[in-house]
């Protein structure tokens, strides 16, 4: 009859920590998976902030492509263009 209660008594024990175990491997698994989530959350917002601010400047450039002194500036400069009877003098 001992015999019989102390190996149901290791039995539970055995089962208890093996119980135990796996509750703490779950745990510390989804624990790690969520440090690894909310990392990549951060780098998500990091990357969203750098593409609204890459957004802004590319619209404000956009705006000042559409001036009239931009478009003047770059027929001047690049296309080498000029008014009518215009004259241009070239340094040497």
């Amino acid at each position: 009859m001992i015999k019989k209660k102390s190996t149901r008594v290791i039995f539970l024990a055995t089962e208890f920590f093996i119980c135990g175990y796996i509750m703490y491997t779950i745990v510390f698994h989804q624990q790690t998976l969520m440090n690894q989530k909310k990392q990549e959350m951060i780098d998500l917002q990091q990357k969203i902030k750098y593409e609204k601010q890459l957004t802004k400047k590319l619209n404000k450039e956009k705006e000042e492509m559409q001036k009239d002194e931009y478009v003047e500036k770059v027929a001047r400069e690049k296309l080498g263009m000029t008014k009518r009877n215009e004259k241009i003098f070239y340094e040497r």
